[in-house]
């Protein structure tokens, strides 16, 4: 479980690339056997 806190949606967008980078060719369907839960929780 992870927690990230991003000033904006616009902050995390631009740094989409870099984070996906790292996974780029990784066999996800023989590491995932189920979708990925993701919330995204907005300010309230």
């Amino acid at each position: 479980m992870g927690l990230s806190v991003w000033e904006s949606a616009e902050a995390l967008d631009a740094l989409r690339p870099a984070l996906a980078a790292p996974i780029v060719g990784d066999d996800f369907d023989a590491w995932e056997s189920e979708p990925v839960q993701m919330y995204l929780l907005e300010e309230a």
